[in-house]
């Protein structure tokens, strides 16, 4: 595009920052905002899991209606705990997403011999958020983004049902230990990922592109 720049990345930015929710908190909260509709992306590992945890919980899922995700409460007996919402406007998702502690993000194996290039869009809100994070992802750019950034992280995998329940086990208790705590993510995201920084680099990117243009 200008001299030897080809190609410039500005990458996508997250959205408004979750506060809190009013009340008192007295039964921790899971939030999942995405859809189950993948065959590689199959709630019942979650679930299984969920429904072998000795405390309390809300498990909140935005996202389009799934029959296999009725099937799966219903046979893991989580109707009381786990609720279902349909896709809905931004605003209504931001006031699900800020009644939970914290955020659950999944994505199923790639092609055979290949790892995770897309970074999915709900990481960065998610890390922007502050909330805990409950990541069972395969290896590749998502799950890469969450250790770097990501205030506070916790990574499962399905097969490994013991190693699950120990990390489901220390999200809880570092909920139950201080509820109102929030993981931001050091300067460095906020630099890479606020909205306003992102739109300033874009408006100089296209100002200089419109310079070069008329100077040719």
């Amino acid at each position: 595009m200008v001299g030897e720049r080809k190609v410039a990345w500005i990458p996508d930015s997250h959205d408004s920052i979750l506060d809190h929710a009013s009340g008192e908190k007295t039964v921790f909260t899971i939030g999942y905002n995405g859809s189950w509709g993948d065959f590689r992306c199959s709630v019942k590992g979650i679930l299984s899991q969920l429904a072998s945890v000795d405390f309390p919980f809300r498990f909140i899922c935005i996202g389009k209606y799934q029959p296999d995700f009725c099937r799966w409460v219903e046979k893991y007996g989580l109707a009381g705990s786990v609720f279902m919402f349909e896709p809905v406007d931004n605003t209504q998702a931001q006031e699900l997403l800020r009644q939970c502690d914290a955020l659950f993000i999944h994505k199923g194996p790639p092609d055979r011999g290949k790892s995770d290039t897309h970074l999915a869009t709900q990481a960065i809100d998610y890390v922007a958020s502050g909330r805990l994070i409950l990541a069972e992802l395969p290896e590749g750019e998502t799950v890469s983004f969450l250790r770097r950034f990501a205030g506070q992280l916790y990574e499962v995998n399905a097969k490994y049902t013991g190693e699950y329940q120990q990390q489901l086990s220390a999200l809880y208790h570092r909920w139950q230990q201080q509820p109102e705590q929030r993981y931001f993510p050091s300067s460095e995201f906020y630099q890479a990922f606020d909205p306003q920084n992102l739109a300033c680099r874009l408006y100089q990117l296209l100002n200089e592109v419109r310079f070069h243009a008329l100077a040719s």
